[in-house]
């Protein structure tokens, strides 16, 4: 596969994540629905947060692996910590995430 095929097809599976509408099944009832904006905003987020935190991600595998050559896997725990640092939490931002700054942007 050419460079220009991969880049176009990793850019489409990008906007296609960062596009996408949070799932209503996630959604509790003691959270208030957020707004259109916040979604909308969200979407826009994602378009750059997913990528970037992919990016993060694996530069702390990268990091991760150097450690534990250097080491001869005497120091795991730590070499976990950026593994853990880069590739966990949340993935793509929602409407719920980004709906108080719009609220106290619109006063």
């Amino acid at each position: 596969m050419s460079a220009t095929r991969l880049l176009s097809v990793l850019l489409s599976l990008v906007l296609l994540a960062g596009v996408l509408p949070a799932p209503v099944a996630s959604q509790t009832a003691t959270t208030p629905p957020t707004s259109a904006d916040a979604d909308v905003a969200a979407g826009f987020a994602n378009v750059f947060y997913v990528p970037g935190k992919a990016i993060t991600c694996v530069g702390a595998a990268a990091i991760w692996v150097v450690i534990m050559a250097a080491t001869l896997v005497f120091n795991y725990e730590d070499a976990t910590h950026f593994a853990a640092g880069g590739c966990g939490g949340k993935w793509t931002v929602q409407g719920r995430d980004v709906a108080p700054a719009i609220q106290s942007a619109n006063p």
